[in-house]
């Protein structure tokens, strides 16, 4: 007996009503990355102009780390007088800014946002509500993260934002 594709891949879903969204979904972002490939050679071609934005952007939303690794470029205490004062370590930016930067990227056609900078990204205090809005926004979040700050309230947190179809 032959199970058509389609099947075989709907029985993975509860509901078959999830599975044509999340394809419509997939259907669109790969339109989406193709258009911005096309516009992308365009300015390249053209010389003087740009049509979109970039594909990845990296936001440091804050400087505050609670480590102090060996091998930090901040804070490593090899550093001695080279590193970080404390004024600049003290830096974050505010979450309102954060979100407008993130509805004026997705207008620009950034597909992809790399949390990192100089430290933990999940230290700063509406790290939540600014994933939630990535993920209204449909962004491919990446983190670079000591993992110290994540517990199981912020995975849950994460997940419900980051992971809706």
């Amino acid at each position: 007996m032959k199970i058509s594709r389609l099947k075989r891949r709907r029985c993975h879903y509860a509901d078959a009503g999830k599975f044509y969204i999340y394809k419509l979904h997939d259907l669109r972002d790969a339109f989406r990355n193709k258009i911005h490939s096309y516009l992308s050679t365009a300015g390249i071609l053209s010389g003087s102009r740009t049509f979109t934005g970039p594909a990845v952007v990296q936001i440091d939303i804050t400087n505050r780390c609670n480590n102090n690794c060996i091998l930090c470029w901040v804070r490593s205490p090899l550093l001695e007088e080279l590193s970080a004062t404390k004024e600049w370590e003290n830096q974050e930016l505010p979450s309102s800014l954060v979100v407008s930067l993130l509805d004026e990227l997705r207008c620009m056609g950034t597909q992809r946002i790399f949390f990192a900078g100089g430290g933990e990204p999940f230290i700063h205090p509406k790290i939540i509500e600014i994933l939630e809005h990535a993920a209204k926004k449909r962004f491919e979040c990446h983190f670079n993260t000591n993992f110290t700050f994540v517990n199981e309230e912020v995975i849950k947190e994460s997940k419900k934002s980051l992971f809706k179809i």
